[in-house]
């Protein structure tokens, strides 16, 4: 197995991530996975959404989250999509 690391968008090499890994075995299809990340920044350090883009053997799937509305869309290479919602808790006073 071979992995490639980059930069993070943030936090640079503080926090390196993994940007493609490839897994070769003998007498099988090599297997091959990419992923990009993209931040759209808010003021100061906060991040507005993140969008992560994996390739694996060809085949792309992407992954969206929108801080301000909550909502997380992923999309598979066959274009069907999937959305959720986050709802936060009210806070408990006692």
């Amino acid at each position: 197995m071979t992995t490639f690391q980059e930069l993070d968008a943030r936090f640079g090499m503080e926090a390196p991530r993994q940007s493609q890994r490839i897994i070769r075995v003998a007498n099988h299809p090599e297997f091959k996975e990419t992923t990009s990340r993209s931040l759209i920044q808010g003021e100061g350090a906060s991040v507005q959404s993140e969008t992560i883009t994996t390739t694996t053997n060809g085949k792309v799937h992407t992954s969206t989250y929108h801080v301000a509305s909550g909502t997380h869309t992923s999309t598979s290479s066959a274009g069907r999509q999937a959305r959720s919602k986050w709802i936060p808790r009210a806070a408990r006073c006692n």
